[in-house]
């Protein structure tokens, strides 16, 4: 997609109803000690890309990232991105959920924030029912699934919208281990 001098990890892609892909990967420049993300959005099957948001902060890793592209009409389409912002210096973890408009590329707002102090958040994955939505979800779901760590454990949370993506208040312990729980997959 994209020819840069800084490491680019953690590649996800999405696809629309219409065809139209989006990409976003975590990059970092150990050298100058940023990390960030760049989304960007095919709308010709992958030929040319654009650039939708791009962050790049000083003593900030994204240790993980995914993205989940949802609604029926170009009218509804909304990109829901979510990742671990992990500070450095605290040694601080932060969940996090944007959306934007799929169309325009405009940020729409942040809709979840989870810091989780110095528990290390692992992996982060999002899923969306949009196109047979669930009984009771309106008008469909956006599911967040991710691993972490505690001072005693592991465990895979699972947080729902049933909402459209306007409220994530769902939150359900998936799985717990005294070993340890990493990557996670959430398919709806």
């Amino acid at each position: 997609i994209k020819q840069d001098t800084v490491n680019q990890r953690n590649v996800e892609i999405t696809t629309a109803f219409n065809g139209w892909i989006f990409a976003a990967q975590t990059t970092a420049d150990e050298l100058v000690n940023k990390g960030g993300v760049t989304i960007s959005k095919s709308t010709d099957g992958g030929y040319t890309w654009t650039v939708m948001d791009s962050y790049f902060s000083d003593d900030i890793r994204y240790e993980a990232v995914d993205l989940v592209v949802a609604g029926t009409s170009e009218a509804s389409l909304t990109l829901f991105v979510s990742g671990v912002n992990h500070n450095l210096s605290a040694g601080t973890y932060v969940l996090y959920v944007d959306r934007y408009d799929a169309v325009t590329g405009n940020f729409i707002g942040s809709n979840y924030n989870l810091n989780k102090g110095t528990n290390r958040v692992y992996d982060v994955e999002m899923a969306s029912d949009y196109m047979s939505p669930a009984v009771g979800a309106s008008p469909y779901s956006v599911a967040l699934l991710y691993s972490c760590y505690s001072s005693s454990f592991d465990s895979i949370v699972s947080v729902v919208s049933i909402d459209g993506g306007a409220t994530f208040s769902m939150r359900n312990t998936v799985a717990t281990t005294g070993s340890y729980l990493r990557n996670v997959s959430v398919y709806f």
